[in-house]
């Protein structure tokens, strides 16, 4: 499969949130099990690494719904200068 199909494309950006999700996982368990024995540090790290994610996902969307017509740059969706 060519890096610059459509169907790697898609495979990739199809396979992205679950490597994300995956990924939130690992960290969430790997602090559980760094703090087990210290209850009040690892609520609160649970709770910093929440904020976190609410935070950047937050970013993400605002962003991604910012540039959603226009593109970076100004330019339009498809590179084409306006």
């Amino acid at each position: 499969m060519a890096r610059s199909s459509k169907s790697y494309f898609w495979t990739y950006v199809a396979i992205g949130p679950f490597e994300n999700i995956f990924s939130i996982l690992v960290v969430r368990e790997l602090l559980t099990m760094m703090f087990h024995n210290y209850p009040g540090i690892r609520t609160a790290v649970r709770w910093a690494m929440y904020l976190g994610i609410v935070l950047s996902t937050g970013t993400s969307v605002a962003l991604t719904r910012f540039f959603w017509n226009t593109g970076a740059g100004h330019r339009t969706k498809w590179g084409v200068s306006a």
